[in-house]
């Protein structure tokens, strides 16, 4: 294993065999490790090094950390430098230079710190320490103020500290397979820019701190934790378009105000292997997919149907298979299907569960084979004025 050992010593020679790969272009082209001055100078690279790779098996004459010193070393003015799958268990000092680096990718090492002369890399916006062995975040990451994007997923962190909220510039979170348990104080509320959070497999027993606050929200996914509930404010953030609380241990929701308003339905909503025994219809409308498979439902609220109009059966998807329904009696073969909302509404008809026939007429609407029949009956149920304080469902067949 490399280490960092002399670092500040000029570089040996390079072996001739080993080569970097260096994008020219757009073009992949192969350049010799060995980089001086003439060649930074002479535009022979008309963007910067964005990988680094050994060509060849290292060998006694040249390490990993020696390519990266060398490219260190020679072009200075670098501003997105990958040296993700090198064995590295430490960083070489040498990446410090690098003052106009915005984009590091450091991923898929050995790495479990960094060192705060790091902090010298002031215009740094992306950050990638996925697939490491870190135990909490590195104190130097909290130095960089313009930081947009951190990727730390896969690695073994426990603790986030309190200077997290000095990130104030972050867009983009992923802390995805750790084993986090909580965010203690931290106030979420003050990342006023995150859109995407991706917190997945990790073991968080609390919803994190006014992350219902966020007004630029687009992504969450806090799958794969220990999740009991969620602040419904949540589901009123007019940016969400993607929220996955899917395996957690959610047991119920709470309700919404009559006047609750989005200004566009959220994408998804996946709720699905959680501990819900309730289906709260404001889901479905908030939605335009809706995953609540294998929960504990068994009731469908009748308050439902009345609610539902063609736009909605229409648009909208509902998955609920692997739950213990018992109102509407579906046959879970069924439930399968694509339009669940469909045979739904039709189920709830065919059965009439604790259901008044309201007194009237039956209108009978036939014709050729998707000639519109089913559209016409729902413009007429949903136009058709009911008498006030009536509170029987009309009755609208098509055949």
């Amino acid at each position: 294993m490399s280490t960092n050992k002399n670092l500040l010593e000029p570089p040996r020679p390079p072996d001739s065999t080993v080569f970097i790969h260096a994008g020219t272009s757009g073009v992949r082209h192969l350049f010799p490790i060995h980089l001086t001055e003439s060649d930074c100078n002479g535009n022979l690279f008309s963007r910067s090094i964005s990988c680094l790779r050994s060509r060849a098996s290292t060998t006694e004459l040249c390490t990993n950390i020696e390519m990266i010193r060398n490219i260190c070393l020679s072009i200075r003015t670098l501003e997105h430098f990958d040296i993700s799958k090198n064995e590295l268990d430490d960083l070489p000092i040498d990446i410090c230079l690098l003052i106009h680096l915005e984009t590091l990718n450091c991923s898929h090492n050995q790495l479990t710190n960094i060192s705060d002369l790091f902090e010298k890399l002031k215009q740094l916006k992306e950050f990638d320490l996925s697939f490491n062995h870190f135990k909490r975040l590195p104190n130097v990451i909290y130095k960089f103020k313009y930081l947009i994007r951190l990727n730390c997923e896969h690695n073994h962190i426990k603790i986030i500290d309190l200077n997290f909220i000095n990130l104030k510039h972050l867009k983009f979170l992923i802390l995805d397979h750790n084993q986090i348990q909580s965010f203690d104080k931290i106030d979420f509320s003050q990342l006023k820019r995150l859109e995407y959070i991706h917190i997945a497999h990790n073991q968080l027993l609390k919803f994190p701190f006014n992350l219902h606050k966020l007004t630029h929200l687009k992504n969450l996914n806090l799958s794969h934790n220990q999740l009991t509930s969620f602040p419904i404010e949540l589901l009123l953030i007019n940016t969400l378009d993607v929220l996955n609380l899917s395996h957690n241990f959610l047991k119920k929701l709470s309700p919404l105000s009559d006047g609750y308003k989005r200004i566009s339905p959220i994408f998804s909503i996946d709720l699905s292997f959680n501990q819900l025994t309730k289906l709260n219809d404001y889901l479905i409308f908030l939605s335009l997919k809706l995953d609540l498979s294998n929960n504990q439902i068994q009731i469908i609220p009748q308050d439902l149907i009345r609610k539902l109009n063609y736009n909605i059966i229409t648009n909208h998807e509902l998955k609920i298979n692997n739950n213990p329904l018992i109102q509407p009696i579906i046959s879970t073969e069924i439930l399968n299907n694509e339009n669940v909302l469909q045979i739904i509404y039709n189920s709830f008809q065919e059965q009439q569960i604790n259901e008044t026939i309201r007194q009237g007429f039956k209108i009978c609407i036939t014709g050729c084979k998707k000639s519109g029949k089913s559209s016409l009956a729902y413009c007429l149920e949903d136009y058709m004025p009911l008498i006030p304080d009536e509170k029987e469902e009309r009755i609208v067949n098509s055949t």
